[in-house]
């Protein structure tokens, strides 16, 4: 499936998606929220995963989740990396640096 031909815009709208970019005009809504009402609540609550792995291979699986909920303003970030390797299977390696990791492990 293709989702646009080149050029069509899909990078930059999700840039204004994740907010690494500014919206010159409109607002993005969802979450029931929107990203210009309150944008630390908004991503927040946001997932997203790029094309290529987005770790640093010198941090833990846990030291990456915690950078990330720090970035995005979560409040509990201690107890959000602990629920997430929970959920994705990946407490006992949590304090594994990310460049020892399987394929399957660094997508997770």
């Amino acid at each position: 499936m293709q989702l646009g031909v080149n050029g069509a815009g899909k990078t930059t709208s999700f840039r204004m998606l994740t907010g690494d970019e500014s919206i010159s005009d409109g607002d993005i809504f969802g979450m029931n929220g929107a990203l210009g009402k309150d944008r630390q609540k908004f991503l927040s609550l946001l997932g997203y995963c790029p094309q290529f792995d987005g770790l640093v291979g010198v941090l833990t699986g846990k030291e990456m989740l915690l950078l990330f909920c720090h970035l995005r303003g979560v409040e509990d970030a201690e107890g959000e990396a602990i629920k997430w390797l929970a959920k994705l299977g990946l407490l006992d390696s949590g304090n594994v640096q990310c460049r020892k990791y399987s394929g399957g492990m660094k997508r997770r």
